[in-house]
Protein backbone atom coordinates (compact mmCIF):
# COMPACT_ATOMS: atom_id res chain seq x y z
CA UNK A 1 0.00 0.00 0.00
CA UNK A 2 2.60 2.45 0.67
CA UNK A 3 4.08 1.96 -2.43
CA UNK A 4 1.39 3.98 -4.23
CA UNK A 5 1.42 7.28 -5.89
CA UNK A 6 0.77 9.81 -3.17
CA UNK A 7 0.59 13.76 -3.12
CA UNK A 8 1.52 13.82 -7.30
CA UNK A 9 4.41 11.57 -6.81
CA UNK A 10 4.70 8.60 -8.80
CA UNK A 11 7.11 7.52 -6.72
CA UNK A 12 4.82 8.41 -3.64
CA UNK A 13 6.59 8.69 -0.26
CA UNK A 14 9.70 6.86 -1.38
CA UNK A 15 11.65 9.87 -3.14
CA UNK A 16 13.53 12.66 -2.77
CA UNK A 17 11.46 15.05 -4.24
CA UNK A 18 8.68 14.05 -1.77
CA UNK A 19 10.55 14.35 0.86
CA UNK A 20 12.07 16.96 0.30
CA UNK A 21 8.83 18.79 -0.59
CA UNK A 22 7.19 18.21 2.66
CA UNK A 23 7.37 20.56 4.90
CA UNK A 24 6.89 23.27 2.17
CA UNK A 25 3.75 21.34 1.69
CA UNK A 26 2.58 21.54 5.38
CA UNK A 27 3.13 25.12 5.62
CA UNK A 28 -0.09 25.71 2.66
CA UNK A 29 -1.90 23.30 4.58
CA UNK A 30 -1.52 25.25 7.33
CA UNK A 31 -2.37 28.58 5.56
CA UNK A 32 -5.98 26.94 4.10
CA UNK A 33 -6.81 25.99 7.77
CA UNK A 34 -5.50 29.25 9.32
CA UNK A 35 -5.56 32.21 6.41
CA UNK A 36 -5.51 35.09 8.37
CA UNK A 37 -2.42 34.13 10.07
CA UNK A 38 -0.30 34.45 6.53
CA UNK A 39 3.20 32.82 6.70
CA UNK A 40 2.58 31.35 10.12
CA UNK A 41 -0.68 29.72 9.43
CA UNK A 42 1.25 26.18 10.19
CA UNK A 43 2.11 27.37 13.87
CA UNK A 44 -1.30 28.39 14.14
CA UNK A 45 -2.59 25.17 12.95
CA UNK A 46 0.03 22.59 15.18
CA UNK A 47 -0.89 25.28 18.09
CA UNK A 48 -4.16 24.48 17.73
CA UNK A 49 -3.26 20.60 18.25
CA UNK A 50 -1.18 21.20 21.07
CA UNK A 51 -4.38 23.20 22.66
CA UNK A 52 -6.37 20.26 22.30
CA UNK A 53 -4.48 18.03 23.96
CA UNK A 54 -2.80 20.06 26.68
CA UNK A 55 -5.61 22.22 28.15
CA UNK A 56 -8.59 20.12 26.76
CA UNK A 57 -7.46 16.56 26.92
CA UNK A 58 -4.98 16.81 30.17
CA UNK A 59 -2.25 14.71 28.25
CA UNK A 60 0.15 13.04 30.38
CA UNK A 61 3.62 13.07 29.80
CA UNK A 62 5.49 11.84 32.73
CA UNK A 63 9.31 12.63 33.75
CA UNK A 64 11.55 10.76 32.08
CA UNK A 65 9.08 9.94 29.12
CA UNK A 66 9.82 7.81 26.26
CA UNK A 67 7.24 9.36 23.27
CA UNK A 68 7.05 7.43 20.07
CA UNK A 69 5.86 9.35 16.76
CA UNK A 70 4.21 6.77 14.22
CA UNK A 71 4.56 8.18 10.60
CA UNK A 72 7.26 10.85 11.42
CA UNK A 73 8.03 12.26 8.07
CA UNK A 74 10.56 14.23 8.35
CA UNK A 75 10.00 15.13 11.85
CA UNK A 76 7.37 18.10 11.90
CA UNK A 77 5.44 16.13 14.24
CA UNK A 78 7.99 15.09 16.29
CA UNK A 79 10.09 18.16 16.80
CA UNK A 80 7.48 19.93 18.42
CA UNK A 81 6.97 16.85 20.91
CA UNK A 82 10.72 17.48 21.77
CA UNK A 83 10.27 21.58 21.86
CA UNK A 84 7.49 21.26 24.01
CA UNK A 85 7.85 18.27 26.03
CA UNK A 86 11.73 19.06 27.41
CA UNK A 87 10.84 16.30 30.88
CA UNK A 88 11.01 13.17 27.84
CA UNK A 89 14.22 11.67 27.93
CA UNK A 90 13.68 10.00 23.93
CA UNK A 91 11.36 10.90 21.50
CA UNK A 92 11.71 8.02 18.95
CA UNK A 93 10.29 8.97 15.23
CA UNK A 94 9.30 6.00 12.77
CA UNK A 95 8.24 6.24 9.41
CA UNK A 96 8.78 3.61 6.26
CA UNK A 97 10.01 6.13 3.95
CA UNK A 98 14.15 6.11 4.39
CA UNK A 99 14.22 9.32 2.22
CA UNK A 100 11.92 10.72 4.74
CA UNK A 101 14.01 9.74 7.74
CA UNK A 102 17.27 11.09 5.90
CA UNK A 103 15.88 14.75 5.50
CA UNK A 104 14.54 14.74 8.61
CA UNK A 105 18.14 13.51 10.09
CA UNK A 106 19.99 16.38 7.89
CA UNK A 107 17.24 18.96 9.22
CA UNK A 108 18.21 18.03 12.69
CA UNK A 109 22.04 18.29 12.00
CA UNK A 110 21.63 21.96 9.96
CA UNK A 111 19.45 23.38 11.93
CA UNK A 112 18.24 25.94 9.59
CA UNK A 113 16.51 29.11 10.13
CA UNK A 114 13.08 29.80 8.83
CA UNK A 115 12.82 32.31 5.97
CA UNK A 116 10.92 34.30 7.77
CA UNK A 117 14.15 35.12 9.73
CA UNK A 118 15.90 35.35 6.56
CA UNK A 119 17.07 31.54 6.62
CA UNK A 120 17.09 28.43 4.31
CA UNK A 121 13.94 26.60 5.47
CA UNK A 122 10.36 27.06 6.22
CA UNK A 123 10.41 26.63 9.77
CA UNK A 124 13.21 27.35 13.01
CA UNK A 125 14.53 23.86 13.59
CA UNK A 126 16.73 23.57 17.09
CA UNK A 127 19.34 20.39 17.16
CA UNK A 128 17.90 18.13 19.41
CA UNK A 129 19.76 14.32 20.64
CA UNK A 130 16.71 13.45 22.39
CA UNK A 131 15.40 12.79 18.94
CA UNK A 132 16.05 9.42 16.96
CA UNK A 133 14.54 8.94 14.23
CA UNK A 134 14.45 5.00 12.93
CA UNK A 135 13.02 4.01 9.29
CA UNK A 136 10.33 1.27 10.26
CA UNK A 137 6.73 0.07 9.98
CA UNK A 138 4.42 1.74 12.19
CA UNK A 139 2.24 -1.60 12.52
CA UNK A 140 5.79 -3.42 13.41
CA UNK A 141 7.63 -1.34 15.07
CA UNK A 142 10.41 -3.62 17.01
CA UNK A 143 10.30 -1.86 20.01
CA UNK A 144 9.61 -3.88 23.65
CA UNK A 145 5.59 -4.34 24.89
CA UNK A 146 5.04 -2.10 27.36
CA UNK A 147 8.20 0.40 26.87
CA UNK A 148 6.67 3.89 26.21
CA UNK A 149 4.65 6.90 27.58
CA UNK A 150 3.04 8.06 24.83
CA UNK A 151 2.27 6.99 21.14
CA UNK A 152 1.73 10.06 18.91
CA UNK A 153 0.25 9.44 15.71
CA UNK A 154 -0.76 13.09 13.32
CA UNK A 155 -1.88 12.91 9.86
CA UNK A 156 -0.97 9.54 9.31
CA UNK A 157 -4.37 7.29 8.88
CA UNK A 158 -5.86 9.08 6.12
CA UNK A 159 -3.11 8.06 4.09
CA UNK A 160 -3.69 4.03 4.81
CA UNK A 161 -6.01 1.58 4.56
CA UNK A 162 -8.23 0.79 7.64
CA UNK A 163 -6.89 -2.12 8.19
CA UNK A 164 -3.37 -0.68 8.20
CA UNK A 165 -4.55 1.87 10.87
CA UNK A 166 -5.64 -0.32 12.87
CA UNK A 167 -2.54 -2.50 13.39
CA UNK A 168 -0.64 0.78 13.87
CA UNK A 169 -3.20 1.44 16.89
CA UNK A 170 -2.93 -2.03 18.06
CA UNK A 171 0.43 -1.97 17.76
CA UNK A 172 0.54 1.38 20.01
CA UNK A 173 -1.24 -0.56 22.69
CA UNK A 174 1.77 -3.12 22.85
CA UNK A 175 4.18 -0.74 23.46
CA UNK A 176 2.41 1.85 25.45
CA UNK A 177 3.19 1.24 29.17
CA UNK A 178 0.34 0.43 31.77
CA UNK A 179 -1.59 4.26 32.12
CA UNK A 180 0.22 5.30 28.55
CA UNK A 181 -1.54 7.49 26.15
CA UNK A 182 -2.07 6.93 22.09
CA UNK A 183 -2.55 10.69 20.61
CA UNK A 184 -4.26 10.94 16.98
CA UNK A 185 -4.57 13.95 15.28
CA UNK A 186 -6.41 13.94 11.82
CA UNK A 187 -8.59 14.92 9.21
CA UNK A 188 -12.43 14.72 10.81
CA UNK A 189 -14.86 13.09 7.93
CA UNK A 190 -18.19 14.08 9.93
CA UNK A 191 -17.56 17.83 10.29
CA UNK A 192 -19.12 20.35 8.59
CA UNK A 193 -16.54 21.23 6.38
CA UNK A 194 -15.32 18.21 5.12
CA UNK A 195 -18.57 16.68 4.98
CA UNK A 196 -19.84 18.90 2.84
CA UNK A 197 -16.30 19.05 0.94
CA UNK A 198 -17.37 15.23 -0.18
CA UNK A 199 -20.40 15.53 -1.01
CA UNK A 200 -19.48 17.87 -4.09
CA UNK A 201 -18.10 14.73 -6.37
CA UNK A 202 -15.84 16.98 -8.81
CA UNK A 203 -14.00 18.33 -6.07
CA UNK A 204 -13.49 15.44 -3.61
CA UNK A 205 -12.33 13.24 -7.28
CA UNK A 206 -9.76 15.88 -7.25
CA UNK A 207 -8.32 15.86 -3.96
CA UNK A 208 -8.90 12.02 -3.51
CA UNK A 209 -6.68 11.81 -7.09
CA UNK A 210 -3.68 13.10 -4.61
CA UNK A 211 -4.35 10.59 -1.57
CA UNK A 212 -5.34 7.12 -2.37
CA UNK A 213 -6.97 6.00 0.74
CA UNK A 214 -8.97 9.36 1.53
CA UNK A 215 -12.39 7.91 0.85
CA UNK A 216 -11.62 4.50 2.77
CA UNK A 217 -10.28 6.91 5.47
CA UNK A 218 -13.21 8.76 5.55
CA UNK A 219 -16.01 6.11 5.26
CA UNK A 220 -13.50 4.14 8.28
CA UNK A 221 -13.79 6.76 10.34
CA UNK A 222 -16.17 5.88 12.77
CA UNK A 223 -14.89 2.16 13.00
CA UNK A 224 -11.32 2.96 13.54
CA UNK A 225 -12.15 5.21 16.22
CA UNK A 226 -14.51 2.42 17.75
CA UNK A 227 -11.75 -0.09 17.21
CA UNK A 228 -9.51 2.44 19.34
CA UNK A 229 -12.10 2.60 22.17
CA UNK A 230 -12.78 -1.36 22.34
CA UNK A 231 -8.81 -1.59 22.89
CA UNK A 232 -8.60 1.09 25.58
CA UNK A 233 -9.67 1.74 28.50
CA UNK A 234 -11.10 5.19 28.28
CA UNK A 235 -11.00 7.47 24.68
CA UNK A 236 -11.86 11.03 23.86
CA UNK A 237 -12.36 12.53 20.89
CA UNK A 238 -12.62 16.60 20.85
CA UNK A 239 -12.34 18.81 17.89
CA UNK A 240 -9.11 21.07 17.56
CA UNK A 241 -9.91 22.65 14.41
CA UNK A 242 -13.29 23.48 12.48
CA UNK A 243 -12.01 20.21 10.46
CA UNK A 244 -9.63 18.15 12.16
CA UNK A 245 -10.34 16.33 16.17
CA UNK A 246 -7.64 15.22 18.38
CA UNK A 247 -8.00 11.98 20.07
CA UNK A 248 -6.42 10.48 23.43
CA UNK A 249 -7.00 6.97 24.59
CA UNK A 250 -5.14 5.44 27.77
CA UNK A 251 -4.09 2.22 28.33
CA UNK A 252 -5.29 0.49 31.28
CA UNK A 253 -3.01 1.16 34.53
CA UNK A 254 -3.33 4.99 34.52
CA UNK A 255 -6.34 5.63 36.58
CA UNK A 256 -8.51 2.55 37.33
CA UNK A 257 -11.18 4.82 38.00
CA UNK A 258 -12.04 6.52 35.59
CA UNK A 259 -14.43 4.01 33.64
CA UNK A 260 -14.93 0.40 32.71
CA UNK A 261 -12.54 -0.55 29.92
CA UNK A 262 -13.88 0.57 26.32
CA UNK A 263 -15.94 3.54 27.63
CA UNK A 264 -15.37 6.38 24.49
CA UNK A 265 -16.72 10.27 25.17
CA UNK A 266 -17.09 11.97 21.83
CA UNK A 267 -17.21 15.63 22.57
CA UNK A 268 -16.92 17.08 18.69
CA UNK A 269 -20.31 18.23 19.10
CA UNK A 270 -22.48 20.12 21.68
CA UNK A 271 -26.31 19.78 22.23
CA UNK A 272 -27.25 20.98 19.17
CA UNK A 273 -25.83 19.21 17.05
CA UNK A 274 -23.05 21.87 15.90
CA UNK A 275 -19.59 21.20 15.57
CA UNK A 276 -17.28 22.94 19.04
CA UNK A 277 -14.76 24.76 16.93
CA UNK A 278 -15.47 27.21 14.38
CA UNK A 279 -14.27 26.78 10.75
CA UNK A 280 -11.38 28.61 9.93
CA UNK A 281 -10.43 27.48 6.72
CA UNK A 282 -10.39 29.31 3.97
CA UNK A 283 -13.21 28.34 1.35
CA UNK A 284 -11.80 27.48 -2.91
CA UNK A 285 -14.24 31.14 -3.75
CA UNK A 286 -12.48 32.87 -0.75
CA UNK A 287 -9.17 35.01 -2.45
CA UNK A 288 -6.15 35.68 -0.16
CA UNK A 289 -3.56 37.55 -2.23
Amino acid sequence: YYKKAFHSYEDGNLCWEAALEVELASCAVGARNFPTFGPKGEEAFRGAFRNAFEKELKVDIPEQAVIVDLGCGTGMSTRPLARNYQQAKQIIGIDMSPYFVEVGRKLLEFSPNSFLEGGAWVSDIDFDDRIDYRVGDAASTGLLDNSVDVVNVQFVVHELPIEVSKRIMDEAYRILKPGGQLWVGEMDFESPGYAAQRANPLLFSLIRATEPYLDVYAEGQTSLRDHIAAKFTHTRVIAATGRHYALVATKHGHDDSISEPGTLEDDRFDKEGNYRVEDTHLQLWDNRA
